[in-house]
């Protein structure tokens, strides 16, 4: 999945692009030290106030992708260069596809949130990327997938002639991560920005949204189409503390319930759910998320099942369900449906069953 947005302020997590190396090929570069990052954090100028999104947090890091002696270590694929344009100085890459520029940024340390904020050009049309990356990540292609948004500049878009702003916030697991700035689009257009402020994030903090009659909650509700994007990829590579991540996010944001696919019976994506008589590759993730959920208190969760032959089949004894006669299919399903529930069931914060696909 891929989200793009015109240009304007935007806070996103999302995994989206998958990268099969590292963007600093050849010798990785020395990260800076704390003297040096002391005295960029105390010379660095402040954001237009307009572009925080009200998140409480402290500088850490500052970069300037148009000064050639900012001492953060600028890769690419030897095609950037600082330019002077509409909107006023940056760097640019190339018109070619993936053509990218890259630096490391600190980081506020493993599970701890942090805000980027991105300064662009709105002066050209563009497609572009913005991505971080942990180095605990596989480095296989398709299994490596990265946090990242974009944008489009232009196109359909009136083009403003200014600098304009785009916020990342992530739960980055090295103490120094890669931001990647690559040209998303096939042919023309570029990839562009000039500086990037680093906040460490102590406490989100959280959208009310309770309705006045407490007997009859608002319920908004964000949607992951598979589980692992959540307990996996979004909220922290892998971290034990991703649910919890995903709560503090959806809770800043205004949401109070999650609906994610727990049973997608693919080839790889298997289940995270346990249900004894369909045949299932599963990972049992789904009783940690809901003692998480049931724990944190006012976070519901809806388990999605994809219908048969969406992303994967229903099998039961080895037999596809889509093969079946629609009385044994709906007995299998039924029983699967009840063996789910069985286990399930006791949880506080398990709020409904969703089929479908995703």
């Amino acid at each position: 999945m891929r989200t793009v947005t015109p240009a304007k302020t935007v806070l996103i997590v999302a995994v989206v692009l998958l990268v099969s190396a590292s963007a600093f090929a050849g010798k990785v570069p020395t990260p800076l030290t704390e003297r040096q990052l002391a005295k960029i954090v105390a010379d660095a100028p402040s954001p237009p106030k307009r572009v925080r999104m009200n998140i409480p947090g402290r500088l850490i890091d500052f970069v300037d992708f148009t000064d050639p002696d900012d001492p953060h270590p600028i890769k690419d694929n030897g095609t950037s260069r600082i330019v002077t344009g509409p909107a006023g100085k940056y760097r640019v890459t190339a018109s070619h596809r993936h053509a990218f520029f890259s630096t490391l940024y600190k980081t506020a340390g493993r599970d701890k949130p942090v805000l980027l904020v991105i300064e662009y050009p709105d002066d050209a049309d563009r497609v572009m990327s913005f991505m971080t990356h942990d180095s605990t990540r596989p480095g296989r292609a398709h299994l490596s997938f990265s946090q990242e948004g974009g944008v489009y500049t232009g196109g359909a878009f009136p083009k403003t002639g200014k600098m304009q702003y785009f916020t990342v916030l992530g739960w980055v697991q090295d103490d120094f991560s890669p931001i990647i700035a690559v040209n998303f689009a096939r042919t023309g257009g570029s990839a562009a920005a000039s500086r990037m402020w680093v906040y460490a994030v102590d406490k989100l903090p959280e959208l009310k949204v309770d309705a006045p009659d407490p007997k009859n909650q608002r319920t908004l509700d964000m949607f992951f189409p598979l589980t692992f994007l959540a307990t996996r990829d979004n909220f922290g590579w892998k971290s034990p503390k991703s649910v919890d991540h995903m709560v503090d996010y959806g809770k800043f944001i205004g949401v109070n319930r999650v609906t994610m696919v727990v049973y997608a019976n693919q080839a790889s994506w298997g289940s995270s759910a346990r249900i004894p008589s369909w045949d299932i590759k599963h990972e049992g993730e789904l009783d940690g998320i809901l003692k998480t959920l049931d724990a944190r208190g006012d976070f519901g969760l809806v388990a999605a099942i994809v219908a048969d032959g969406m992303y994967g089949n229903v099998k039961s004894g080895g037999k596809k369900v889509a093969d079946m006669s629609p009385e044994k299919a709906r007995e299998v399903l039924l029983k699967g449906i009840d063996e789910f529930i069985d286990r399930y069931g006791k949880y506080k914060s398990l709020k409904g069953i969703a089929l479908g696909s995703m």
